[in-house]
Formats: structure tokens, sequence, C-alpha cells
């Protein structure tokens, strides 16, 4: 940190821009801000309705441009700068009298700047850029790149949360698809363990060095899984006593099928809204967690959402259990250090490191660092907090893994410090004995009682379909469209629809409504609410806010009816006379196939007539059932193995050496040491390259760069002929470094305009003219090298072809004052 005092006096170039050397150098001596910054962000920075946040005002002067070009419509501006240079910033005045669409503010305030700027209606319609200034991109000071990493991680967060809550339709979706199968709350496990050991094994790649641990210990230690590991545990014969699962997607199936063999010998809880067909062919004892209806009405279940991740949920469930110590196993929350985010046994870990998902860094138990996932990061200090809560209500949280993400409230202990209380009979046993009955008779209550709360939702939903409908033609009225001639009575209508939408009877459901039609009900939102809206705006604001009301609710009447179409199968199934036929048919129409092994469980294999006439068709079902079982090849593991694509890797590596993580590129050359595809070895190498500039070593940065050359990685080569160009330039070797762009252009013309410039500085002047030229034939009036062009001709006295080239640069923008001011100097 340099103190504001300690960063010199503002100084000014040529064209006027004034500027804190520390903060820009040499970017601005040659040409002026205003002509960098219209190649630098085009047209981009100026769009409407956006939200746009800046990594540093480069002393203010990317301000000052912002201002001068005049604010678009409807978007805001958020610059954030390091707290010393907006210190000097301020006393300077250079942020006085500030447009009330833009803000700058230290990262500390950067959360309130965003809320004050409504950052989620931007999100809602996906408009925000995040932008670097030059002083960022440049990074003279070190402290930029970080700055800027930061701000993404925190918005990237915030638009995390809000995806989550955009897509609620899923959860809806799922909670009434499994309200058959949601019948006994985990509640009945409140205090079962007090005072015992648990052990919960997670995904993540400690789990390997502690599963021999627990085979050793399991007779005294209550075993927790989350659900994708039971591939591993079949692996290795390890029986979970439960199995948890939340997620609503199809993935979920792909990566926990095989928890399915499991049913006789453990016990399934899962969140309300699991998707459905690892619930419904669970032949086994299951227990729902969170609310069992979409709407207000629920009963005696436990609301945990402890979300992000399923361990979340697991370790909630776990302290309502009663137990005095909680021992974490693959609770990593991290990538190991190869990269890999998964035990083996999971398709990540066939697949290779997941670079694809290496989007931010933790902090790890031994105090090295390490790469994980949004979701992963998320979950750390919803778990810190959940280990808090445990830790006051008498539990103990411990993690023996050194690489697993450090969380506050979680001890740190090997696994030969760890003791425990014995049980004293088996955990299974004692879990059985609090369960509640399990026998037709209960089940059918609980599905006409279901029946009778479907009906009522149905007949509510169609209500305010109606309304819904009956708002669109008020909204018409009132603007006199369609035919109809405009009237105030219709506000007054529309007025008298918001209130019966807000009757007891209905308010549930019309929450309901809006929660389901989230993404349709947020096109209302704007965030230019600064600006009057004209009565077509308002119109249009009515009408989706009624479609959205009327979409939701059709959409709705169709999951409800699915919804019982699933309970009235279920009734179908405890009758012994139902046609099996029928039944085979409806459990293909709802993908649960492995329905048929529990309902043959149920009826204790009664071959009556009907089943036995339908045996061909139960049969043909359970194959299908078996085939879908073994099936490897699965949507998720060719995700997984496009996840470990190297070209991801190299991407990432670049950004890491600008940012100059030494410790991060360590673990990304680890993880691409193991791969075996042709194409990591060549990013292996520039990331051994990367990592011996950093180091200070040359030598070795060449030889790795070379190596790099001689591979048919062109995207590879490019990044080392670039990485040879600056180090030779940093060596005071010009000509090697002129070799390399010489190369480099030939690749790609993006290239000639670098390579023109470092000619020239070598006293190459026919070159460099040579290359600008070849480049304008690629990029057409580019104004930053038109302007190199116009002053090389000046330099060298060739005042015509100056002067044509500057005046040029003034027809096409008048306000180019580089340009005004050379072209002046050539005649006076």
């Amino acid at each position: 940190m340099q103190p504001a005092h300690q960063l010199g006096p503002f100084i000014v170039n040529e064209y006027g821009d004034r500027y804190l050397y520390p903060v820009n150098r040499d970017t601005f001596k040659r040409i002026g801000s205003h002509t960098l910054y219209k190649r630098q962000f085009g047209e981009g920075f100026f769009r409407e309705k956006t939200l746009h946040i800046i990594a540093g005002t480069d002393s203010g002067l990317l301000l000052s441009y912002l201002l001068k070009n005049g604010l678009p419509e409807g978007s805001r501006y958020l610059f954030v700068e390091l707290p010393w240079i907006l210190e000097r910033l301020n006393a300077e005045g250079v942020l006085s009298n500030l447009d009330e669409r833009t803000a700058c503010v230290c990262e500390q305030d950067l959360q309130d700047g965003l809320a004050r700027f409504q950052v989620s209606n931007y999100l809602y319609t996906e408009r925000i850029n995040i932008w670097k200034s030059f002083a960022g991109n440049d990074a003279f000071l070190p402290d930029y790149p970080d700055l800027y990493w930061r701000i993404r991680n925190t918005v990237d967060a915030i638009a995390w949360h809000t995806k989550v809550e955009l897509g609620s339709q899923i959860f809806i979706k799922r909670q009434l698809e499994n309200l058959a199968d949601n019948r006994v709350s985990a509640a009945c496990l409140k205090g079962v363990f007090t005072g015992k050991t648990a052990v919960l094994l997670a995904g993540g790649p400690s789990l390997d060095e502690i599963l021999p641990w627990v085979r050793e210990n399991r007779k005294n230690l209550v075993v927790l899984a989350v659900s994708r590991i039971a591939r591993r545990l079949q692996q290795i014969g390890l029986v979970p006593d439960i199995f948890f699962s939340v997620d609503p997607h199809a993935v979920s199936f792909d990566v926990s099928r095989e928890m399915l063999d499991f049913a006789n010998k453990s016990i399934f809880i899962n969140s309300y809204h699991v998707y459905p067909p690892l619930l419904s062919q669970w032949t086994g004892r299951s227990l729902y967690t969170g609310a069992r209806f979409p709407w207000a009405e629920n009963e005696g279940g436990i609301a945990f959402g402890a979300g992000p991740t399923v361990t979340n949920t697991a370790f909630a469930i776990a302290v309502t259990m009663g137990f005095s110590q909680i021992i974490l196993a693959g609770v990593d929350l991290c990538f190991s250090q190869t990269g890999q985010s998964h035990a083996k046994g999971s398709n990540e870990s066939l697949a290779g490191p997941q670079f694809n998902h290496f989007d931010t860094m933790v902090e790890t138990n031994d105090g090295s660092r390490a790469f994980t996932h949004r979701a992963m990061a998320e979950a750390i200090p919803t778990f810190a907090m959940q280990a808090g809560c445990a830790q006051r209500s008498g539990c103990r949280t411990i993690n023996p893994a050194a690489k697993a993400a450090r969380i506050d409230n979680v001890f740190y202990h090997p696994l030969t410090e760890i003791s425990f209380e014995p049980l004293h009979e088996p955990a299974f046993d004692i879990l059985q004995s609090v369960l509640p009955a399990d026998d037709p008779a209960a089940r059918l209550r609980h599905y006409r009682a279901l029946l009778e709360k479907l009906s009522m939702a149905q007949a509510r939903i169609t209500a305010i379909q109606k309304l819904a409908n009956d708002g669109l033609k008020c909204n018409d009225g009132l603007f006199g469209r369609n035919g109809l001639k405009q009237d105030f009575k219709y506000k007054i209508r529309m007025d008298k629809i918001e209130k019966a939408l807000a009757r007891p009877s209905l308010a549930p459901y019309a929450d309901l409504v809006k929660k389901y039609g989230l993404r349709q009900f947020v096109n209302i939102a704007r965030p230019d609410t600064d600006l009057e809206w004209s009565d077509e705006q308002i119109e249009a604001t009515g009408r989706i806010y009624y479609e959205a009301f009327r979409d939701g609710a059709r959409e709705l009447q169709s999951l409800l009816k699915n919804a019982s179409q699933r309970v009235e199968l279920r009734i179908a199934e405890e009758n012994p006379q139902t046609d099996a036929g029928v039944l085979a048919r409806s459990w293909r129409q709802f993908g649960e196939p492995g329905r048929v092994k529990l309902w043959k469980k149920r009826q204790g294999f009664a071959m009556n007539h009907s089943l036995t006439s339908a045996c061909p068709e139960i049969e043909k079902l359970e194959e299908e059932f078996k085939t879908l079982m073994h099936c490897q090849d699965s949507g998720h593991l060719q995700r997984s193995y496009r996840d470990a694509d190297p070209s991801v890797a190299r991407s990432k590596a670049r950004i890491l050496f600008k940012n100059k993580d030494r410790d991060s590129l360590s673990g990304l050359a680890e993880g691409l040491a193991v791969m075996k595809q042709k194409e990591a070895l060549p990013v292996l190498h520039l990331v051994r390259g990367y990592l011996a500039e950093l180091c200070e070593n040359p030598a070795a940065a060449f030889d790795a760069y070379h190596q790099v050359i001689e591979t048919d990685s062109a995207m590879a080569r490019e990044d080392a002929l670039t990485r040879i160009a600056a180090l030779s330039l940093d060596l005071g070797d010009g000509q090697n470094a002129l070799l390399a762009l010489q190369c480099l252009s030939a690749m790609t013309p993006i290239y000639l305009a670098q390579y023109a410039d470092l000619a020239k500085l070598m006293g190459q002047t026919q070159t460099a003219l040579n290359a600008y030229a070849d480049y304008l034939e690629t990029a057409p009036g580019d104004p930053v090298v038109l302007l190199k062009v116009g002053k090389l001709y000046k330099e060298i006295e060739q005042r015509e072809s100056a002067t044509a080239v500057f005046e040029y640069l003034l027809a096409n923008d008048p306000e180019n004052r580089d340009a005004r001011l050379l072209l002046n100097e050539l005649v006076t």
C-alpha cells in the first residue's frame, strides 16, 4: 500500500491529460487518453441500460472521459479504486460534482455501491459489464489485478445467488412431483444419536485418505454419506447408515444411481426437491427435509434448505440428530493439488483435473491455497455458520484433511488424535426403531389427503388465472387498446383484482405463481427508475405483469395435474387387483422403471392372475431398469471430460501469470503433469515457463517456451512467443524480441503493430512503415496506429504524408486532440 502523499504530483502530458505517474507511468505519454480509450473500450463502454463496473479510474482520466462523452440512457457506472488513490482523487477535487448515475468507491464499499445501483435488476436483464482501466491492465501498481479479481468474485457471488433465485422453477416442479413420496419427515430423527459420533462422507479428494480409517472403526461410527459417492462405497464394500441427496437435476441420477443398491441396508434422507427418479425408485425407507408443499400450508417438516451443497444439508440434519462429534471426510470444498475435484470412483476423477471449474481460491487447513468453484466457495461461510451453531449446542466438528478448505469453527486434527464413545447396537437398527409404521393403510391416508389438497390448489390457481385474464382486459381498456374505449373505470377494476389476489384464500397461491414465474415477472424490473415512464411503458409493464400471472398459473395447473396423476398411481400400486400392465406403462411414462421392484416387494410377490398375464411387460421393465443402472457413459461423464480440457487450463494460466500467482500456477502444473492427453503437454511447458519467469529464472523460462514452440499447439505457441518477446525486451535483447514478434505477425496480423513499434525503436524505419501498412490493411482506421504512422512520417520529414494522416483522423473524429495538436505543429 502506497500512502496518498507518496504518489507524487499529478503530471500533465502534451494533450492536457493529468495523471499520477505511479498509477499510469508512460501509458499516456505519447498518445492522449481520448484516443486510447476510444480504441480500448469502443462503443461497449456506452451501452445503454447497463451497469458498468470499472476497476480503477486511471487517476480520474477514465471518469473524465465518460462524463465528457455523456452517460447513456439507463446506465450506471461504479468505479472501484484503491483506497489511497481514492483519497488523493478526493483531495484534488477530481470526484466532486459527479453525476448521480456514477460513483467511485473503495472495495470496502463495493457491496453498498452495488446495492445503491440496483445490481439485481441489471443481473435480471443480464446487462452488467466489468472493465479494467489501463491501470488495471498494466498493473504498474500490483494491487490492481487483485482488486479486479475481487470485484469479479463479489459480482459473481451475487450473480450466483440471483441465478439460484431465478431457478426456483425447477425446485417447485420437483416439489410437486415428489409429493406422493415425501411422506415422512426427517424430524422423527431429532436427538436419536445424542452423545455419539458421526462421520460425514462427501465426495472431495481427501475421502480416499480417510476411508480406511472409517472401515476400521465402522462399528462405533454412524456413517452418513452423500449419494454421489455410492459407487465408491460399493467398490470398497462400505455400507452407510444414511444417504443424502438434494439435487433437483437429472445429473444427480447419473452420479448417484448406485445408491439404489443400498436400499435394504440404508436410510435415504432427501430434500423435498430431490430428483424424482432417485426417490421414487428407492425401495427402502426415506425421509424428507424442507417444505412438503410449495404453498404456505406445511406441517412438521425439518425446514432445512441449508445449501448450497448436499453436505451442508447433511451436516444440518446430523446436528439435529444429537451427535456430540461430527468427523468430516471428503468435505474438502476445494480441489486437490493436482486439480482433482472429487475422490476415486467419480466421473470427475476418471476425466482428470476439472480446469473449467477453477473459479476462485481458498485457504486450506495446512495454510496453503487451493482452487475451488463457485458453489463450493459459497458453501464455506454457510458451513462455518452451521459449525458455529453446532458448537454452541455441544457438537464439535473435526476435519482431519490437511488439504481441505479451512472453515471457521471446524477443527483440524489428524485421525490419530480423534476419539469417540462406542455404539452399543448397530446404528441402522437404532434408526429403524424410531421410524413410523410403513403399511398400506398409512400410505393410503397420505395419498388421499394429498389429492384433496391438490384439488383445492387447482381451484385456487384457476381463480388466479381468471383474474389475470381480466387484468389483461382492464389494462387494454385503461389505455384504449384492442378495440376497447379508454376509460378510468378499468383502473378501479384492476385495484379490485389486486385486492382479490391478496385475500387469505388466494394469497399463498398468488405468491406461488409469482415465485414460479419469477423469470417472467423480473421483466417488469427497470434499473432506470430515475427516468419518467411514458404511457407506453406503463401499459407494457401492466401487460407483462398480468401475462406473467396468466402463464405461471397455466404452467402450475399442468404440474398440479401431473402431481395428482402420480398420487393416483401410488394408490393403484396399493391395490392387488390393479392390472400390472397399466402400472408398467405408467412407471415407464414417469421415468421410474425401478418402481416395479418396490411394488413386488410390497405385494409380497403375490402372483395373481393380473400379474401373471402381464409378466412379459413387467420383465421388460425390469430389464430396462438393469440397463439404466449399468449405463456408465452418461452425459455427466462427457461433461467431466470437457471440463478437464487442457485448453481451459491454458486460459486460467494466463490470468494467474498476470496476477503473479505462483502457488496457483504450481497447482495447475501438477494437474497437467498427471494428464495423459497429448494436448496437456504444451500447456504444461507454458505453465512451467510462467513459473520460471515468476521465480526470476529467465534461462529456464526460455527453455520451457522453446519446448512449447516445438509442439503442434498453435495457441500455446502464440502465448510462448509473446512471452519470449516480452522477456527478451526486459533483458535488453531487442533483436530476439523482434524475431519473436515477426513470427507472431506471420501467425496473425494483430501483432503487426507491435512488430512495427519495436522495429521503429530499433531504427528500422522502413520495416516499421511496411508493418504498419500491412496492419492497416486488416484494421483500417485504427486511430492509435494511424497516429503513430503520422508521427513517424513527421519525424522523417514526410510532412505531406503526415498531414494527410492527421486530417484523415480529424475527419473521422473531430475531438481527437492528439491529431489536432500534431497537425497544428505541421502548419505553423
